[in-house]
């Protein structure tokens, strides 16, 4: 998760130098995701999905914020139980 981080940051900001990057993100934040879809897998199977507006993890609490999440978990086969 943190190379897909690292890989989206460079790909949104070529160009710019890493303080520039810096500079362009919330003070008390240090991780911030968007669009967020991640299924997790298990021997080839799905076991659950987690699809979200956004996430910010704040640096002086801790806590991660995340907006508008959804999730699906599957069954052994990987079929959908709602």
């Amino acid at each position: 998760m943190a190379l897909s981080l690292v890989l989206m940051i460079a790909w949104n900001f070529q160009g710019r130098s890493p303080e520039e990057m810096l500079k362009a993100l919330p003070a008390n934040i240090d991780l911030a995701l968007k669009k967020i879809d991640y299924t997790e897998t298990r021997e080839g199977v799905r076991c659950w999905r987690l699809m979200a507006d956004s996430a910010e993890r704040d640096v002086n609490s801790g806590v991660t914020h995340i907006q508008n999440v959804a999730m699906t978990f599957y069954d052994d086969q990987g079929g959908d139980i709602g």
